[in-house]
């Protein structure tokens, strides 16, 4: 039997290709595509779904580390005897859905990201479909074996990223959190603010009404800085600096209204960021 893998129906890969093209986003400002993606990571991923019901298959092998091969085949018996209780027609259903709205929305090459520990992501999306076969041939059990060895061996060499060991919140899991964070410090560590990076930290680890009493305070934060900022003597004798910021600061009266109104909202979040970038720019 030959391995096939199709990345296009691999829920766990698709999730983290979401989540990678949710960060380019951000840095990139795109509007549009930040909130396509987290509409779509929003409608087909939100806790109870079909998709993520099976993601959390590829999010407990892959956050994990054992010590012994006994428990390593112990794991993955039981994380992928998990997908029995899922509806297989209405996940097949909810993937192609999904797979309609991707090639929508994204005129880019979406699969053709490069994914850490790809190969590992095939082999529990190709276990996952072996399970479903009520009996299996002979080289079909060769697959399998094989398969599982491959995973053992990821388990007991795995090194979990530490912030697996951050309390998140119930609303996003681990593999979430581990993606952002990852994505963000090895692309774009260079692009964001320290300010920028502690409110999509937020975003992340936070339920909604933590996240939004944060929102609300940096909001609260940041007009405290702009009314007071232009007192400074650093903008008023610079002629530059002080143009740019009477250009901030009519703006921010009419933004910060709609920030208060509707502070957790992609778009206001958006802003959000663009003002903390800005002011950020002018402290240096």
């Amino acid at each position: 039997m030959k391995y096939r893998h199709n990345k296009r129906i691999n829920t766990g890969l698709v999730y983290e290709m979401l989540v990678m093209s949710l960060a380019e986003s951000f840095v990139e400002k795109d509007d549009e595509k930040s909130n396509n993606v987290l509409t779509l990571i929003k409608k087909y991923y939100s806790p109870g779904s079909v998709l993520a019901e099976e993601n959390n298959i590829f999010s407990i092998i892959l956050n994990n580390r054992v010590s012994s091969k006994e428990i390593a085949q112990k794991l993955i018996s039981e994380a992928i005897s998990y997908s029995d209780k899922l509806n297989t027609k209405n996940l097949s259903s909810t993937k192609s859905r999904l797979l309609r709205e991707l090639d929508s929305c994204f005129a880019e090459k979406f699969f053709d990201r490069k994914i850490k520990n790809y190969q590992i992501y095939a082999s529990v999306h190709q276990l996952i479909k072996l399970n479903e076969s009520k009996s299996l041939s002979l080289e079909q059990s060769l697959v399998k074996f094989k398969l599982e060895e491959r995973i053992c061996d990821f388990l007991l060499n795995n090194k979990p990223d530490n912030f697996k060991s951050l309390e998140t919140s119930k609303k996003y899991n681990n593999l979430v959190f581990r993606l952002v964070i990852e994505n963000y410090n090895k692309k774009y560590k260079d692009k964001l603010t320290k300010n920028q990076k502690f409110l999509i930290k937020k975003l992340v680890e936070s339920n909604d009404f933590e996240f939004k009493e944060a929102v609300l305070k940096i909001i609260s934060d940041m007009n405290t800085k702009i009314k007071n900022y232009r007192y400074k003597q650093i903008v008023s004798e610079n002629k530059v600096l002080s143009v740019k910021f009477d250009q901030i600061t009519k703006k921010w009266k009419k933004d910060i209204v709609l920030l208060n109104k509707n502070p957790i909202t992609e778009a206001s979040l958006t802003t959000l960021l663009r003002y903390i970038g800005l002011l950020d720019e002018i402290n240096r």
